[in-house]
């Protein structure tokens, strides 16, 4: 017979095997997107180059500087979720009192998972529909449109998983200080 710890064991194994496997993969896609950002620069200069010595640019440069950018973007996203180095407007809200922070903290977290969610959702309908029909960039006929919006949805879902996991320690530390204040009292 299966016990209920032998279960609680084999899930927070589990779950530690899915997030070593999500943490590698956001260190895989840091650098994708930083040989991605040095692809780019490598394709400015030339295209800046010919344009300036031969008068004819790259006829794909600009296209494919765009392509990229999505890989650099979309690439690094959630490594700055792992490491907490996402955009995070603090201005007004460094002025609350603790506990104020604290809930305003937790309603843009869930916020935040909510509409990554619906993102990601679209964004794989958009890859799956682009995928179904074909869609190849309108200069550079040989590469597919959808592995471009796999990777923005996988990058969204990954950052909603980061910031879920983030939120799930702001809600421990808050049970934690709880804690602690009714054994103080």
């Amino acid at each position: 017979m299966v016990s209920m710890q032998s279960v609680a064991i084999w899930a927070k194994r589990l779950s530690s095997l899915i997030l070593a496997c999500l943490y590698w993969l956001s260190r895989f896609l840091r650098y994708c997107a930083l040989v991605a950002m040095a692809a780019m620069a490598l394709i400015v200069v030339i295209h800046v180059t010919m344009r300036y010595l031969l008068k004819t640019p790259l006829f794909f440069g600009e296209e494919l500087t765009i392509i990229i950018m999505y890989v650099v973007i979309f690439g690094i996203l959630p490594e700055l979720f792992v490491r907490g180095e996402h955009l995070n407007v603090a201005v007004l809200v460094d002025k609350f009192p603790p506990e104020v922070r604290y809930w305003v903290d937790i309603v843009i977290n869930v916020v935040a998972i909510l509409f990554m969610g619906v993102f990601t959702w679209y964004a794989i309908r958009l890859a799956v529909i682009i995928y179904r029909e074909g869609y190849k960039y309108e200069i550079m006929q040989i590469l597919p449109k959808w592995p471009t919006f796999m990777l923005i949805a996988v990058s969204i879902f990954m950052s909603s998983i980061f910031l879920f996991i983030h939120l799930l320690k702001l809600l421990k530390r808050k049970k934690a200080q709880m804690t602690e204040q009714k054994q103080e009292k």
